[in-house]
């Protein structure tokens, strides 16, 4: 297979990468290899198109749901394609915890849509969605988020993942 992720270079990305680079052919896309991710959604859906990827995975904090879109435009009516969107746990979040608010409604409105397109007939790509809770030290690891992505992705093609919840619940953030 042929994937394509945003934001390879570290962190969860690199995981990522990491855990799905055997046996798979990976581009990576990042400010590394040319991109800016906060600016050019359509110039990144034209490359992940030029590479003829069978699976994306959108892994960036900043126009990710532009991205889910452009993505749709072009993989809708293709049920061989796969979208695989690293949400948030986050986006359930209260609304009184004022330093998450931005990035808590960004991944909610990704998730409604990916929900919304998950449900409409005439969207034929497989969309997978998952939200981690707090990734770091003490909480989930990189290494097991990516697990889960991997499991994900090897699931049975004909099952939609409509949400993943992945996160410690022995973590001492009860918030991520």
């Amino acid at each position: 297979m042929r994937i394509s992720i945003t934001g390879h270079t570290k962190g969860i990305g690199l995981a990522i990468s990491e855990r799905l680079k055997y046996g798979n052919k990976i581009d990576g896309i990042s400010r590394s290899t040319g991109f800016d991710l906060k600016l050019e959604t359509h110039r990144l859906s034209a490359a992940i198109e030029s590479f003829d990827s069978d699976i994306f995975v959108n892994n960036i904090k900043i126009n990710q749901i532009d991205m889910f879109n452009e993505m749709i435009k072009m993989w809708s009516e293709i049920p061989e394609k796969t979208i695989v969107n690293i949400s948030s746990r986050a986006a359930y979040l209260p609304e009184n915890i004022p330093q998450y608010n931005e990035y808590a409604a960004d991944k909610a409105a990704l998730n409604d849509r990916a929900h919304i397109c998950q449900l409409d007939p005439n969207i034929r790509c497989r969309i997978i969605n998952i939200s981690p809770g707090y990734v770091g030290p003490n909480d989930l690891s990189h290494d097991e988020l990516a697990d889960y992505v991997l499991w994900a992705i090897r699931s049975p093609s004909h099952l939609e993942i409509g949400e993943l919840l992945v996160y410690n619940r022995k973590s001492n953030d009860k918030f991520l």
